[in-house]
């Protein structure tokens, strides 16, 4: 065991390093005296005075659609916070399925919200997107417009398909 330590020490040494000797003469209150004379490093500020401010994360603040405002009350939140009013107006109602907790049965409320009868924990976000819009939206004047959903092949007629001939680009 020793002989492997030693000779640990010596490659150590061969490689160029020098022991400081001095170190092992000093008591322990020399050492902590060493220790709190080295200077700590600080974390940077998140804001220097002089500096631009730090990025925003997350995604601000989000318009709520009329029937999303109706449940949770608001107008305008961030989307953290209208996920945390969904929940707090699913408990109030008791809405979770008990045997599956990740499971919440609509009352008439939501049903017409999400356009379904149970939605899971996980669904709830992408329904709620259907809800949710930019803020600059209503500072454009753009309303509560929504995106139109794409149609189906089996929703279109033969009427709405144009045709193509042979001989057009």
């Amino acid at each position: 065991f020793l002989t492997v330590h030693l000779r640990k020490i010596q490659e150590v040494e061969a490689s160029g390093f020098v022991w400081d000797y001095s170190k092992l003469d000093m008591s322990d209150s020399e050492w902590a005296a060493q220790r709190k004379s080295t200077p700590k490093k600080r974390r940077k500020a998140s804001a220097s005075a002089d500096g631009p401010p730090p990025k925003r994360r997350g995604f601000g603040m989000v318009r709520v659609s009329d029937e999303l405002s109706e449940i949770i009350g608001v107008k305008q939140e961030t989307r953290g916070q209208v996920v945390k009013l969904i929940w707090q107006y699913i408990h109030e109602h008791e809405l979770q399925n008990p045997e599956q907790k990740r499971e919440i049965l609509c009352d008439a409320t939501l049903e017409r919200l999400f356009g379904r009868k149970t939605v899971t924990m996980f669904n709830m976000n992408k329904h709620l997107q259907k809800h949710l819009f930019k803020a600059e939206d209503d500072q454009n004047g753009a309303g509560n417009t929504k995106v139109e959903e794409p149609v189906l092949k089996s929703e279109l007629s033969a009427s709405d398909i144009p045709e193509i001939s042979a001989d057009s680009p």
